[in-house]
């Protein structure tokens, strides 16, 4: 659904922000990689669940259209996972980053502190969970399943 449908559903809810939408990328790895990340280096990623919780001021659909192409210039930490990867599902959310972060901080391990989260007082915007995430807290945290 593109964003100018969901901008009409979200202009409804008065706790939405439309200048500023978030977003959860679901990604599952199923063995352990050694991945090199830009200049903060080679990390070690375990077989699991990772979600990336990031935002986009303007043109959410193209922000998250970026982040399911293969081909990319690697710009954000989330590139280089991305390309041992893929994005099983992708949420956009009413909360803001911080909200969903705190959310994540609970139910959910920090694999690599500082990862995604350069603009942010938050330890990181990438979590890991070795099982399934608990589905239950998604209705909390998610406006829509893309």
């Amino acid at each position: 659904m593109k964003f100018a449908r969901r901008k009409k559903q979200f202009q409804k809810d008065p706790r939405v922000n439309l200048l500023h939408m978030t977003y959860v990328l679901h990604m599952k790895l199923p063995k352990e990689r050694r991945i090199t990340i830009g200049k903060a280096g080679q990390y070690i990623f375990e077989p699991g669940h990772y979600f990336y919780i990031g935002s986009a001021r303007n043109n959410l659909d193209n922000r998250i259209a970026r982040h399911h192409r293969k081909t990319k210039k690697k710009f954000w930490h989330i590139d280089y996972l991305l390309e041992h990867t893929k994005i099983n599902t992708t949420y956009t959310s009413h909360l803001t980053e911080d909200q969903l972060v705190r959310i994540f901080e609970i139910v959910c391990q920090v694999p690599i502190k500082g990862f995604g989260a350069s603009d942010s007082d938050r330890c990181a915007h990438l979590f890991y969970s070795r099982g399934a995430i608990d589905q239950a807290i998604l209705p909390y945290t998610v406006l829509s399943k893309l």
